[in-house]
């Protein structure tokens, strides 16, 4: 090959690999609890919206932390924490702390995520929300 010829196609391909890696997310999908958790596999790797209450289902806070977003009707889907579970203090004068997990649990909130499926915690290959944004909608119960 010569040389203009190497040279087109890296151009050629560098090209079309920017204008993969340029294109915007894709829009959320809003989607209830029940038909997240119905059929999982149907949203993986799709972004989701989504609300619920979250909840600690383990044993302990900081030793068995294991977050879900749930629903009035039962249904629950996994959530890989986003947040740290604590923070040191901030120096007097500095502003406000940032938020931990423990600041969204026990409250109805929406969750913008993406869905995928892998190792959380000590269950191997488990649909769960790795979370991009938090918001309360409502405080605790």
């Amino acid at each position: 090959m010569r040389a203009t010829s190497i040279s087109r196609w890296l151009l050629a391909i560098s090209g079309a690999v920017c204008a993969v890696l340029a294109q915007p997310e894709a829009k959320p999908s809003a989607v209830t609890l029940k038909t997240l958790s119905a059929d999982a596999s149907k949203f993986f790797r799709q972004n989701v919206v989504v609300s619920g209450t979250l909840e600690n289902e383990g044993k302990n806070y900081f030793t068995d932390l294991q977050v879900v977003l749930k629903d009035s009707q039962g249904n629950r889907f996994l959530v890989r924490p986003w947040l740290p579970t604590s923070l040191p203090p901030r120096p007097p004068g500095t502003g406000q702390a940032p938020p931990t997990l423990a600041s969204f649990l026990g409250k109805q909130i929406e969750l913008t995520a993406v869905v995928e499926k892998g190792d959380l915690r000590k269950t191997p290959g488990v649909y769960y929300l790795d979370v991009k944004s938090a918001k309360v909608l409502a405080p605790e119960r």
